[in-house]
């Protein structure tokens, strides 16, 4: 653990437009091994349309399906600490690579499936290209960004297990990891 502290808690977060739901909370051990329980739904009010804010070209199965991102917050005796992320990653610049893993909460079977162009990153007319199935309940999404300084591709993936190949990392970690 990378502070001194009595105990670790992580809280698992929904974020919603007027405040957030704690959806489950677990200690964490000394050796970073936790357990989180994650509830078998979540209220409508932490739910967005899984349509927003993708690009033309994305085709959704289910026009009506909601979802709800969770974010892992760790804390050291009560006190917020930093998000933690499940990454991989590799930076060879000019290349980089990068997968996280996200909790998403779904209302429905439905499929995010095609391919266009967004902005990310201070990047413009990133290719983007998806195929996501997702079933009611929690999934990871994995989105992935690849390339280098002139050129970025994001690819979406999702699965109803954690994926393997990656590890956990406080966010000030995986920020310096990446040179921020």
């Amino acid at each position: 653990m990378p502070d001194e502290a009595e105990s670790y808690t992580l809280k698992a977060i929904v974020y919603g437009d007027e405040d957030d739901l704690v959806v489950a909370t677990c200690d964490v051990a000394a050796n970073g091994r936790f357990s989180l329980q994650l509830p078998a739904t979540v209220a409508d009010a932490y739910l967005e349309n899984a349509g927003s804010n993708i690009p033309d070209g994305i085709e959704i199965s289910d026009p009506n399906a909601q979802i709800g991102m969770l974010w892992l917050e760790l804390y050291a005796d009560g006190e917020y600490m930093e998000d933690l992320t499940y990454a991989s990653f590799s930076v060879a610049l000019p290349e980089i690579s990068i997968s996280i893993a996200t909790p998403v909460y779904s209302t429905s079977n439905f499929k995010m499936t095609g391919s266009g162009v967004t902005d990310m990153f201070d990047f413009d007319d990133v290719e983007m290209s998806m195929d996501m199935r997702f079933v009611k309940g929690w999934n990871w999404m994995v989105p992935s960004v690849n390339g280098n300084i002139s050129s970025m591709t994001f690819t979406g993936s999702s699965a109803t297990k954690l994926p393997g190949g990656m590890l956990w990392y406080l966010e000030g970690d995986f920020g310096d990891l990446l040179g921020r």
